[in-house]
């Protein structure tokens, strides 16, 4: 999960009108703040109900991978997925990068923060091992389900299923 940054907002007072939900101080040299009011939409750079606002180009987001499903025995040999992954947005384009066994998924995401991936990948030794992720990305960080092994690659056809969470 990035880290929220509130200092920049200590000069707010209790009689101010704005909720500050999240505040980033962003890639780069953006700022972008989430409140409650949509009156400050100007200010926060756009609609402040449109996540992508507020992620900008994507950053680094941690995550914790565990075993929802995998009848075959695969994550055994998978091996342990890594703390944290690399979100890069270019408009509703999304990439999504680790170290492995993390196989790299690209596809869309929506303004509500919708993700639909896919990739293919080395997995456990196996070359081009289907892998997808569908989840949604918000403030506090991503969260999904990663199947690995989603067109049958791995021995005996099944996949393993992971959930993803911040």
């Amino acid at each position: 999960m990035r880290s929220p940054r509130f200092q920049e907002a200590d000069d707010l007072s209790a009689a101010d009108p704005v909720t500050i939900i999240d505040f980033d101080d962003g890639l780069g040299a953006t700022t972008a703040a989430l409140i409650s009011d949509a009156a400050f939409d100007e200010e926060c750079g756009g609609d402040v109900g449109n996540i992508l606002d507020f992620l900008g180009s994507g950053g680094t987001f941690d995550v914790v991978t565990e075993v929802v499903s995998d009848p075959a025995g695969h994550s055994e040999f998978i091996g342990a997925f890594p703390s944290s992954v690399e979100l890069q947005i270019d408009v509703n384009d999304v990439i999504i990068t680790g170290t492995a066994p993390w196989v790299e998924v690209s596809g869309s995401i929506d303004a509500e923060g919708l993700l639909t991936c896919s990739g293919s990948g080395v997995v456990a030794g196996y070359p081009a091992v289907t892998v997808t992720f569908d989840g949604l990305a918000t403030a506090d960080g991503i969260s999904g389900t990663l199947t690995v092994g989603a067109g049958g690659e791995l021995p005996g056809g099944e996949a393993a299923i992971y959930s993803v969470s911040p």
